[in-house]
């Protein structure tokens, strides 16, 4: 699989959270959302902006590169639950680690961060929510499943 051929599979399948993902068909279709928002920075910078530098400076909310990402999102979780379907795990695992990192950010912009038990519950749900995804990477670079599983049958490289 190729760049186009994963990328117009993800976009085909945009809801699709069934089912499997080769390992191509998802870091293919990573580094087109990679491409993507680069051209999204890049069209804020230039167009919108002027300048990269007034554009890492600016509190716009609507702009290239938030309309791209939020355009990407459901595709993005639906190749990763299909990838994590590959090595036999659930997809649910992205939830429940951006979760914890949602929840750590949520207490993090509490005022009463100085108490020591907010600091110390604030950094646990961090921690837990950066090793889930370092194992969440893992499952992705790891090989899936050579036979079918209980997601389905072996994705087409």
């Amino acid at each position: 699989m190729n760049l186009i051929e994963s990328t117009k599979t993800c976009l085909t399948k945009y809801f699709v959270f069934s089912g499997r993902a080769s390992r191509s068909e998802f870091w293919w279709f990573q580094l087109f959302v990679m491409i993507l928002t680069f051209v999204g920075l890049s069209l804020d910078a230039l167009l919108i902006f002027g300048s990269y530098e007034k554009s890492l400076e600016s509190e716009l909310v609507i702009s290239f590169t938030n309309v791209l990402g939020l355009s990407m999102l459901i595709p993005i979780y639906s190749v990763f639950f299909r990838r994590l379907h590959d090595v036999n795990r659930s997809g649910w695992w992205i939830v429940a680690s951006y979760s914890f990192i949602i929840f750590a950010s949520i207490l993090a912009d509490n005022e009463a961060l100085l108490e020591t038990n907010i600091l110390f519950l604030m950094l646990f749900f961090l921690l837990v929510g950066i090793v889930l995804t370092f194992i969440i990477v893992y499952w992705c670079i790891k090989k899936g499943d050579v036979s079918s599983n209980k997601y389905g049958s072996k994705p087409v490289k």
